[in-house]
């Protein structure tokens, strides 16, 4: 809560202060002073802005140097990676597993080469799977 420069009453928190000589007066104050002077009244709420504080946003950074992708290279999708280049390729099943159920009986070999033929893709960089293929 603010007080009259001019007669020390207490300015309430509903009430607009008005300025008058850079001090802070209720408005009954500022009309006798304004009469006695002349100056239009002038609310402290319209007093002109402070200009903004303008934060040096400091270097800018340089602009990141993606190459472009050749035939059977891959882009990865992760965005903190960006690699572009030769994928890391792995089947889906094991060879030797393959062939030990293909010995003990031909069908189970058969049911496990179907289920686990083709290979993934992944990220040389970071891990991610990027395609698998049936």
């Amino acid at each position: 809560m603010e007080t009259c420069e001019n007669c020390g009453r207490g300015i309430g928190n509903l009430e607009t202060p008005f300025v008058w000589e850079d001090k802070a007066v209720c408005k009954p104050c500022h009309t006798k002073l304004s009469r006695a002077n002349g100056p239009p009244p002038v609310p402290a709420s319209a007093q002109p802005p402070r200009p903004p504080i303008i934060m040096n946003p400091g270097p800018v950074a340089a602009p990141v140097f993606r190459p472009q992708p050749r035939r059977g290279d891959v882009v990865c999708p992760n965005p903190n990676c960006g690699y572009v280049g030769s994928p890391r390729i792995e089947s889906r099943g094991s060879l030797l597993f393959t062939i030990l159920l293909s010995l003990l009986c031909l069908f189970p070999g058969f049911i496990y080469w179907v289920m686990s033929r083709g290979h993934r893709t992944y990220c040389a960089r970071c891990g991610c799977q990027i395609a698998s293929q049936n």
